[in-house]
């Protein structure tokens, strides 16, 4: 893969964040934005809607029985 130069404009405060978490990762922020657009890029090419990315990979708490305002609510709109 070849490497190309691109310029980026950041506030003093995202600037100083980014440093901070490249030296806690031991990497360079140059790293780390390749990393995000990497990230990114499955979910851009992958057809789906989130809906259906995420389908089954959050599970909802189990209301304790002393939740009266939880009991309540999913009895009202079940």
């Amino acid at each position: 893969m070849s490497v190309q130069r691109i310029h980026l404009h950041l506030s003093k405060e995202s600037l100083a964040f980014g440093q901070q978490l490249a030296r806690k990762k031991k990497t360079s922020i140059s790293k780390l934005v390749e990393g995000f657009f990497m990230a990114g890029r499955n979910h851009v090419h992958s057809g789906k809607p989130f809906s259906e990315r995420w389908a089954g990979k959050v599970a909802l708490r189990v209301p304790e029985k002393s939740d009266r305002r939880g009991t309540h609510l999913a009895k009202k709109y079940a």
